[in-house]
């Protein structure tokens, strides 16, 4: 490696030993990135089509935009001067989200809080369009009885099967009519104003955060276009093939693994990702094999510590700040095609079982440690190098982004977003050239995701 000053590390001109390019090598590899995008593409768009995946996504958001509205409920019917017609406004909006009879079961609860038992008699479902759902059909004769009899005349099978198929929303309905210091209502009044303060919250911090950041991207392209950036990222002098063969390594592993785990040992979730986490160093180290020295690895990869760690993770926070204005009017986007297309975007973690802390800090370490750190070498490392030796940090940025984006399972409709998460690192590593800025600000947005779908739905 060579220095130009005593904070900026640039990769090694020197070429490696082994031939410089692999016209041979590239292609497959390209070919094996291709195929790759094409099985998880299809993979994502069967399980988006799933009636399972949608049920499960409906339920999520359902649960959260019910929570949201008995929390607001809750906190601003206490207010002196509640806005007048509040609970039938709240009422409504629930109705309208509520597009199938389970649905319609479980926000008759909700009606009940806000409007009477007399409103969540009028908003259940008829028994006939519950037919394909037995359970449901049960659930169905209890709240009768809850909301014509009261909570105290269904037996304790009831309850128990109630709460074990409807969750918050069969809590909801059994603490009708109680006192609030009733153990059970309390519980679920408590959950509820969690949600919406936590949700509240954060769109006020990002609301300031969007701002603030608006405000520093103008600075920033005012600087760059006066040439006041500098970029600490400098493309190799040689062009090898041996770094989009890594990632396509890392790409087929990736996918071989999972596809293998599920087929032979279905459900070992600490298995796949133990396998995973062996697998990503081979990939990772294949250029060594290639002929490329350990200090053009590294530069490549962006494994060096720049101006430091502190002020580069620093600088990392810095960036995601300026990119958050980008990745809010990409949301927008998502959010309109979601609505316009119908599509269902959530990605699967939000159903991963929180119920102990373990499972909770296996998800952080996961969501918040493993996947920066794999990613950004892979994605800001390896694939943004390859492009670059050929392309501007545009381009190279904007195709390292979209195939970023289209390997999560989110599907499609997300690609905005999670192309513009991707495009903000891309940029990152092009400002700093060490991966440890990109992955400071990876890891923040993916914990910060992560600790609002914990307080607002545990």
């Amino acid at each position: 490696m060579t220095s130009s000053s005593p904070f900026t590390l640039q990769y090694d001109a020197s070429p490696p030993p082994a031939r410089r390019y692999s016209v041979v090598g590239a292609a497959i590899a390209w070919t094996a990135i291709l195929v790759c995008l094409g099985v998880i593409g299809v993979t994502n768009w069967r399980a988006a089509r799933s009636a399972a995946r949608a049920r499960a996504i409906d339920d999520y958001q359902l649960l959260m935009t019910s929570r949201v509205v008995i929390g607001e409920w809750q906190l601003f019917s206490q207010l002196p001067a509640a806005p007048p017609g509040l609970k039938d406004q709240l009422a409504s909006q629930l109705q309208r989200i509520a597009s199938d009879p389970v649905s319609k079961l479980r926000i008759a609860s909700v009606i009940g809080e806000l409007q009477g038992k007399n409103a969540a008699l009028a908003a259940l479902p008829q028994a006939s369009a519950l037919d394909q759902e037995p359970e449901s059909q049960a659930d169905l004769a209890t709240m009768r009885t809850i909301y014509t009899a009261g909570p105290g005349a269904v037996t304790t099978n009831q309850r128990d099967e109630l709460v074990r198929n409807e969750g918050w929303f069969g809590k909801l309905a059994l603490s009708s009519g109680q006192p609030d210091s009733d153990p059970l209502r309390h519980e679920t009044l408590r959950r509820a104003k969690r949600t919406f303060v936590a949700s509240a919250t954060t769109e006020i911090i990002v609301a300031i955060a969007a701002l603030a950041g608006l405000v520093l991207l103008i600075i920033t392209l005012v600087r760059l276009a006066g040439g006041r950036i500098h970029r600490s990222y400098r493309p190799a002098a040689f062009r090898s093939s041996a770094f989009v063969e890594c990632f396509a390594l890392y790409l087929s592993g990736y996918l071989l693994i999972g596809f293998a785990v599920r087929l032979l040992v279905p459900h070992a979730t600490l298995l796949a990702n133990g396998l995973l986490i062996g697998w990503v160093p081979v990939a990772m180290l294949w250029p060594l094999f290639r002929g490329v020295t350990w200090p053009q690895l590294e530069g490549a990869l962006g494994w060096y510590t720049g101006r430091g760690v502190i002020r580069e993770a620093g600088a990392g926070l810095l960036a995601y700040l300026i990119g958050l204005p980008i990745v809010i009017a990409a949301g927008f986007l998502t959010l309109f095609l979601t609505i316009k297309f119908g599509q269902k975007t959530a990605h699967p973690i939000m159903f991963a079982d929180t119920r102990t802390w373990w499972s909770v800090l296996e998800i952080y370490l996961l969501a918040s440690v493993f996947a920066p750190l794999t990613e950004e070498t892979m994605f800001r490392g390896a694939l943004f190098n390859h492009l670059r030796q050929w392309h501007g940090w545009l381009i190279s940025a904007l195709v390292s982004s979209f195939i970023f984006a289209a390997l999560h399972p989110q599907g499609w409709a997300a690609i905005p977003l999670l192309g513009s998460i991707g495009f903000v690192f891309a940029a990152i590593r092009e400002w700093r050239g060490s991966f440890i800025a990109s992955t400071t600000a990876h890891a923040l947005n993916n914990g910060l995701v992560l600790t609002l779908m914990l307080v607002a739905l545990r």
